[in-house]
């Protein structure tokens, strides 16, 4: 009767970890399964925002060296998740090769998702690092004031705070859609227009006038 009752408390564990990994709410509208190439690392990308799924499909079919398969309206593989990583534009990476404290370590310019925790929800904040020259503003569902990306910023001399940028004195502007976030870089004078475009075409944005 004891090894009964052992073998039934073991499969009442295991239907409860099933349920806990079980994925809720919407379906996102693309999922990315990542494979690299070289080194045993997957990973598993849910785009949530139905307005960058374009620009998403086309930064990860950049990637060549790399095994990438994207498909929409699905989820990414809840069995076998450790943890995941929501980003600025609301994406979720989920990781199934690191362990969940690795994950959390390198999930540095955004919010760190445990399994069975709820992802905020897709509501964005603008947030902006901004030097004499040049603004570059974050759309972002995740606080980034705590992130790498405000320390990143302060270290280079620039003031990182929520609110757009100064729309003053702008010569030129960049949109660029990242694989972590969507970005509006403004330039202003004394820079030149031709300065801006020359410098958007480097970010690999779309240059926008202003």
């Amino acid at each position: 009767m004891r090894i009964a009752g052992v073998v039934v408390l073991a499969l009442v564990a295991c239907g409860s970890k099933k349920q806990e990994a079980a994925p809720s709410g919407p379906v996102p509208p693309l999922a990315c399964d990542y494979h690299q190439a070289h080194v045993e690392h997957h990973t598993c990308i849910e785009v949530r925002d139905p307005a960058i799924v374009d620009a998403q499909r086309a930064w990860y079919g950049k990637i060549k060296s790399d095994k990438v398969t994207c498909a929409p309206n699905t989820r990414c593989p809840a069995e076998g998740r450790t943890a995941g990583c929501v980003k600025p534009n609301g994406n979720i990476v989920w990781s199934y090769t690191d362990a969940a404290p690795e994950v959390q370590r390198t999930c540095t310019t955004g919010k760190f998702l445990a399994l069975g925790e709820q992802p905020p929800a897709m509501q964005h904040e603008v947030y902006r690092c901004a030097s004499d020259v040049v603004c570059q503003e974050t759309r972002s569902v995740v606080d980034l004031l705590p992130t790498v990306t405000a320390t990143n910023c302060k270290t280079a001399g620039s003031t990182f705070e929520k609110g757009a940028c100064p729309t003053e004195n702008v010569v030129g502007r960049c949109r660029v859609s990242g694989a972590e976030e969507e970005t509006v870089w403004s330039f202003f004078a004394p820079r030149t227009a031709e300065d801006a475009r020359t410098l958007c075409t480097q970010l690999e944005g779309t240059f926008v006038d202003k």
